[in-house]
């Protein structure tokens, strides 16, 4: 950038002198100049330095500013992305960011709001982490889909998707709260004898068994299909000496913020699943 610069004020200065010598030329083939047309002549001349110089002045400033700008473009920080090769569509694709964060061991004081017993205020960290992640999408990015989705009712040229890190985290919420013997309306579990058992109860208990199953399974798949592979380090541990795993490690992570606000903003209204509506996309 600098012997663009260079050149071209350089090339500005030839052609200020050439005017120059054209001037003090043309004065110079006259026959006779008064002295007025001396003063004339300067004065002139004056006036086309001053010209060139603005212009040079100009000239450098632009080239600076644009010479700024492209240093400011080069060398600012910007958000990791890339599309992994052969990655199915999905509509959120362009709104992937990288992240890198240090993930908790979830031991002693290292631990999150999400642990712990069941709480109003953990259910609603849980709730707030998928809540949303049914989406409306326009029927240009629907037509993109590797496999095809519905028509949104009342919504002409909308459907409906869901985006499958908040199904995993909505499945792994099922199951913690199963843990703590809560069921899915949040109230402990209580233990009935036969003759307490409600008609129901049999075939409730082997759905929801059967959802945690589901779920189980659907968080294995999608942790396989992701496969981490940050390290996960041993070091010396002084008061036990011994060597132990150590879970405070790094990991190069999708922004999940910038994805849990793109789905927000585009969460589907509810609507009623009985209804059918003709796809455009088929006809």
């Amino acid at each position: 950038m600098y012997s663009l610069h260079y050149t071209y004020w350089k090339m500005l200065k030839s052609l200020s002198h050439y005017m120059s010598l054209s001037s003090t030329s043309d004065e110079s083939k006259r026959p006779f100049i008064t002295k007025h047309d001396d003063c004339q002549s300067l004065s002139l001349h004056e006036k086309r330095q001053k010209r060139l110089q603005w212009i040079l002045i100009f000239q450098s400033i632009v080239t600076v500013l644009l010479g700024t700008g492209l240093l400011v473009t080069l060398f600012l920080p910007k958000p990791n992305t890339y599309y992994i090769p052969n990655e199915l569509y999905s509509p959120a694709q362009d709104f992937v960011s990288y992240n890198t964060k240090v993930f908790h061991s979830g031991f002693g004081t290292d631990t999150t709001r999400y642990m712990g017993p069941p709480t109003e205020a953990n259910r609603q960290a849980w709730r707030g982490l998928y809540q949303g992640g049914i989406v409306k999408i326009p029927m240009e990015q629907a037509a993109q889909l590797p496999v095809k989705t519905v028509p949104l009712p009342n919504n002409p040229g909308y459907y409906v998707v869901g985006i499958d890190v908040f199904h995993q985290l909505h499945c792994l919420n099922q199951i913690r709260l199963k843990l703590w013997g809560i069921n899915h309306d949040h109230k402990p579990r209580t233990h009935r004898s036969t003759e307490q058992k409600q008609p129901d109860d049999e075939e409730d208990g082997r759905q929801g068994m059967e959802h945690l199953d589901h779920c189980v399974d659907s968080i294995r798949q999608s942790l396989m299909c992701s496969s981490d592979i940050s390290v996960i380090i041993w070091q010396w541990h002084e008061p036990s000496q011994s060597v132990r795993p150590h879970a405070n490690i790094t990991h190069t992570c999708r922004d999940f913020e910038a994805i849990r606000n793109w789905a927000w903003s585009r969460r589907a209204p509810n609507w009623n699943q009985s209804i059918h509506v003709p796809d455009p996309l088929e006809a």
